[in-house]
C-alpha cells in the first residue's frame, strides 16, 4: 500500500468524514421540491415563449405548436402534475394574469 493511501485513510479516520461533494453536503439544507419547481418554471417559460413567438405563425407545424400551447394554457385541468393550473398553483402564480 502506498503512503498516499495510508494518509487518506488516516485523515478519514481522524475526521470521521468520508469524501463527499459539497452538493451532497448542502443538499440537506435545500427545499426537497426545488428541482421540480425549477422544471415547472422552465415548462411555463417555454410555453409563454412559444405562445408569443408563434401567435401569428404561417406554417402548419408552427401553428400546430401554437395551438397545442394555447390549449394547454387555457385548460382548467388539474389532474396532471404538469398541467398549466397545477404549475401556477405550485409556483404561486396567478394563472389568470398570464392568460390575459
Amino acid at each position: 500500500m502506498g503512503a498516499s493511501v495510508e494518509r487518506e485513510r488516516s485523515a478519514d479516520a481522524y475526521t470521521g468524514v468520508a469524501d463527499i461533494l459539497p452538493s451532497q453536503y448542502f443538499s440537506r439544507f435545500r427545499d426537497p421540491c426545488e428541482g421540480e419547481k425549477t422544471l415547472m418554471l422552465a415548462v411555463l417559460e417555454d410555453a409563454i415563449k412559444i405562445y408569443k413567438k408563434h401567435a401569428f405563425a404561417r406554417y402548419f407545424h408552427m401553428k400546430a405548436l401554437f395551438d397545442e400551447t394555447r390549449s394547454w394554457i387555457f385548460s382548467d385541468d388539474v389532474g396532471l402534475p404538469f398541467s398549466y393550473c397545477r404549475i401556477c398553483e405550485t409556483l404561486d402564480i396567478n394563472s389568470g394574469i398570464i392568460r390575459k
